[in-house]
């Protein structure tokens, strides 16, 4: 039961006059206005609350997306103001290896290679944007 309701029937029950009776009536009536109002800002918080975890997650992945830089179809992961010199599988961002420098870089799960090799890699980073 709501307090606009149980002031509605304290009202019925007490001898009062008809403008405290309409005073109670009216104080009734806005308790219920705002136990409604109430109730719609709990649900709005609720849904701004989800939408808020929601942007956060994207921004998250847009962050973790921009971590990486593509680069002649290798990724390469950034830290700082400057490339962590390694290189890194397109598909699964992965850290990928050269055997010996003289093989291209190679991701065994996901079978990617890359077009260069171990021994290629100062050179291709001094091609990577800034």
């Amino acid at each position: 039961m709501s307090l606009g309701k149980d002031l509605l029937g304290v009202v019925g029950t007490l001898a009062t006059n008809d403008v405290l009776r309409e005073r109670l009536a009216l104080a009734a009536t806005q308790a219920e206005s705002l136990e409604k109002e109430k109730a719609a800002l709990e649900a709005r918080v609720a849904e701004l609350e989800e939408q808020l975890k929601a942007t956060l997650q994207q921004l998250a992945s847009a962050r973790k997306a921009e971590e990486f830089v593509e680069h002649r179809g290798a990724m390469f992961k950034r830290s700082g103001g400057s490339y962590v010199k390694a290189v890194y599988c397109p598909k699964c961002r992965m850290s990928v290896g050269s055997m010996e420098g003289v093989t291209p870089y190679y991701c065994d799960p996901c079978k990617w290679m890359a077009d260069f090799t171990g021994r290629e890699l100062d050179g291709v980073m001094r091609e990577l944007p800034a």
